[in-house]
C-alpha cells in the first residue's frame, strides 16, 4: 500500500511571469497565480514531477496558507526508506549545488507521513490533521509553510539530477554524508564570491586567528571533515582502506576523467600551503591521512588542526568526484 510523505524545508510558490509590452519594450511581471485562479473561479491542482516507479513519485502538492496557494513536495512510495532517499537527495542537491542547507528542526520531522495527498481545499490546518506519525504542533505548522522557495529554473535541474543518481545507491550515500558535513560546515560559494571576497580575506587572515577559530569549532571541524571523507568511502564502494590500497579504489570504478593520476586544482587548501594542482590519488592519500589522525587516533596533544581549508577542499572534491560519475 502507497503512502504519502510531506517534505518540510522548501516552498514552490504559485508564480508565473506573462509578457507585457509598454512602449514597445517586452517586459517580464511578476503576477501572483493566486489572484488569476480566483479571477477564474478555479484552483491550482497538483502535478507529478517526477513519475519514477510503478510505486513511486514524487508530486508539487499544493495547499492554502494565510496568503496564497502553496507547493510542496509529496513523495509517494510503499517504502519510507525509499521515500526519505528522495527527500534526501532533493536535501542534498539544494545543499551542494545551491547552497540551500536545510535548517535543522530539532525534535520536528522534515519528512511527514500523511494519511492523502493535499490539495488546494486544504488548509495547513488540514496538513496537520493528516500528519499520523508525529503529534503536531504550532512548530510543525510554521514548517510546512516556510522553507526556501524554489524557482523554476532549479526545479528543472532537480528533476534531471534525480533521474541520474536515484538508481545509484553509492552516489546517493555519498551525497548524504556530504550534506551532513555541510550541515556542520557550509562551504558552498558561488565563484564570484570565492573570486572577488573569500580567497582575498583568508589569505589575509593571520595564523592565530585559524588557530583559535580550530579551537573554538574543533569538533565540529574534526566530525564535518570525517563526515565528508564518509562520503568519499561511499563513492568507492568501501567501508575503509589503506594508503596502499589507494590506487586500486581508482581501478574498481569506471567514471570519465576520475582515475589516480587525474588532476585536482586546489582552491582552499592553498591558504594553508599546499600546492595548487596534485594528483587525484596524492589528495586522497592527503585527506586519509588527516582522517586517521582525527578519527582514529583521538587527536590528542598536540592536535592536528584541521581548518576550514581542509574541510572545503574534501566538500569541493567529492562534488567534483559526484558530478563526474553523473555526467558519464
Amino acid at each position: 500500500m502507497n503512502e504519502y510523505y510531506l517534505l518540510t524545508g522548501y516552498i514552490i510558490p504559485f508564480l508565473h511571469y506573462i509578457e507585457t509590452r509598454t512602449e514597445g519594450k517586452t517586459n517580464e511581471n511578476k503576477i501572483n497565480k493566486n489572484k488569476i485562479y480566483k479571477n477564474n473561479n478555479q484552483t491550482p491542482e497538483n502535478y507529478t514531477f517526477l513519475d519514477l516507479t510503478q510505486s513511486t513519485k514524487i508530486y508539487i502538492a499544493y495547499h492554502k496558507s494565510q496568503h496564497s496557494f502553496l507547493g510542496n513536495f509529496v513523495i509517494e512510495s510503499n517504502s519510507m526508506a525509499e521515500a526519505y532517499c528522495l527527500a534526501d537527495i532533493i536535501r542534498g542537491f539544494y545543499s551542494v549545488f545551491y547552497g540551500w542547507t536545510p535548517l535543522e528542526t530539532g525534535s520536528n520531522f522534515y519528512l511527514k507521513k500523511l494519511n492523502d495527498i493535499p490539495n488546494a481545499k486544504w488548509t495547513t490546518e488540514d496538513i496537520s490533521n493528516a500528519t499520523i506519525d508525529v503529534d503536531v504542533g504550532i512548530e510543525d505548522l510554521i514548517l510546512v509553510d516556510s522553507g526556501v522557495q524554489l524557482t523554476e529554473g532549479s526545479l528543472e535541474d532537480l528533476k534531471n539530477f534525480i533521474s541520474k543518481i536515484y538508481p545509484n545507491d553509492d552516489l546517493c550515500e555519498s551525497l548524504n554524508h556530504l550534506l551532513e558535513s555541510r550541515v556542520l560546515l557550509n562551504c558552498f560559494m558561488t565563484n564570484s564570491y570565492y573570486e572577488y571576497h573569500y580567497k582575498y580575506d583568508r589569505s589575509e587572515m593571520p595564523e592565530w586567528l585559524k588557530e583559535k577559530m580550530f579551537y573554538e569549532n574543533r569538533y565540529r571541524y574534526q566530525t564535518a571533515f570525517v563526515a565528508a571523507f564518509k562520503g568519499i568511502e561511499s563513492f568507492f564502494r568501501v567501508n575503509d582502506f589503506k594508503e596502499h590500497e589507494i590506487e586500486k579504489l581508482f581501478n574498481n570504478i569506471n567514471y570519465n576523467d576520475i582515475s589516480f593520476d587525474t588532476v585536482y586544482k586546489r582552491r582552499f587548501e592553498i591558504f594553508s600551503g599546499e600546492p595548487e594542482k596534485v594528483r587525484y590519488g596524492e589528495l586522497l592519500a592527503h585527506f586519509l591521512k588527516l582522517r586517521n589522525v582525527v578519527a582514529a587516533h583521538h587527536n590528542k596533544k598536540p592536535p592536528v588542526i584541521i581548518t576550514e581549508d581542509s574541510i572545503c577542499e574534501i566538500q569541493e572534491f567529492l562534488v567534483e568526484l559526484i558530478t563526474k560519475a553523473l555526467d558519464s
